[in-house]
């Protein structure tokens, strides 16, 4: 009932807010034939609303299967704005799955009864005073620069502390350095109230700096201490459109130089084929002591995987994921990893979003 309310309310909000045809976009200063947002646009940026469905297999090394079931996730993300230009504002993030690594629950078909473990995952208050900086306490996504959740932190995963942002290129050469304390624990509730008494139990510092080389080149390097071991990652992203028949390419990697220490590393591609349909794929190598923190259709061992992205109509996406783990010497709890996944973006399709 508060998902179908809260889309009802902002699809009016938004569609109060569109400007008619000839007087441009939403959001442009009326001076040069443009309008500011209206109604509730004006004070609630809604930034995310997706229902989608999953069905899963997957089988460890020693050949035991671990899922074999119907999925279903719902993400819903405001931000609410303390001033008409947007410099205070309070965002949260509610979503489903039940652990750090999980933005999952079962539907009850195939393995495991129906379950609904949403709860306000984020939740955090932000300020820009200048335009330079901007800040966050509370509850918070994890970012990681270039890198992906390959092999940094899972899409899903949050983090209870505060945050800084630095854009000065001019005086420091990266575009943007990001800095984040607090605590990064797979055991802490998803629920962001039941976190709050761990705003000052910190076990997890990060430092990003992120830089664009031309039009076509994006990296990023990190540092990261949690619970005293300190990793370091690195990662680019070239567009190579205009060289060879692929999108993209993207490399990242870690060093975990504390404690017990590893390396690991990915290396990605993508191709869109035509406007509806892009594949990908690329290898995978996680070592056996990486906190399993990392994206669990990844987690340890080294692997080859691939995925498909189809449109089947602008705000409805059906993808497919398949991964295959090599051998290695430990066990592996995903050697085989199928996925269909049918995602339809409600923000999308309320709000009227061009494609």
């Amino acid at each position: 009932m508060l998902w179908a309310v809260a889309m009802v309310v902002l699809a009016a909000g938004g569609a109060a807010a569109q400007p008619a045809a000839g007087s441009g976009s939403p959001g442009q200063a009326a001076g040069s034939g443009e309008q500011p947002p209206r109604g509730l646009q004006r004070w609630i940026d809604w930034q995310a609303g997706t229902l989608e469905t999953r069905y899963r297999y997957i089988e460890t090394s020693e050949g035991e299967t671990t899922s074999n079931q119907q999925q279903h996730r719902q993400v819903i993300r405001l931000r609410l704005k303390l001033d008409p230009e947007g410099r205070y504002s309070v965002t949260g993030g509610a979503a489903t799955g039940g652990s750090l690594t999980s933005g999952w629950d079962d539907l009850g078909i195939g393995r495991g009864d129906p379950t609904w473990d949403i709860s306000l995952r984020q939740l955090f208050v932000n300020a820009r005073p200048v335009n330079w900086v901007d800040g966050e306490v509370g509850g918070l996504d994890a970012t990681r620069g270039e890198s992906t959740e390959i092999t940094s932190y899972d899409n899903d995963a949050f983090v209870t502390g505060g945050r800084v942002r630095l854009r000065r290129p001019r005086e420091i050469f990266f575009d943007e350095i990001t800095v984040t304390a607090g605590r990064l624990d797979p055991r802490s509730p998803t629920n962001v109230f039941r976190r709050f008494d761990e705003l000052d139990d910190h076990n997890f510092t990060q430092v990003i700096g992120s830089r664009r080389f031309g039009d076509r080149v994006r990296a990023s390097v990190e540092w990261a201490s949690l619970d005293g071991i300190s990793t370091l990652r690195q990662a680019v992203r070239v567009d190579v459109g205009a060289w060879m028949p692929l999108d993209w390419i993207r490399f990242e990697q870690y060093q975990r130089v504390e404690g017990d220490t590893g390396y690991g590393m990915a290396i990605a591609v993508e191709r869109g084929l035509t406007d509806r349909l892009t594949v990908g794929g690329g290898f995978a190598s996680i070592d056996d002591g990486n906190p399993t923190i990392n994206g669990d259709r990844y987690l340890r061992g080294r692997r080859v995987f691939g995925l498909g992205q189809y449109a089947l109509l602008p705000d409805l996406t059906l993808s497919v994921f398949y991964t295959q783990a090599l051998e290695d010497d430990f066990v592996i709890p995903n050697q085989h990893r199928f996925e269909i996944v049918l995602s339809f973006d409600v923000r999308r399709a309320l709000l009227g979003a061009r494609r």
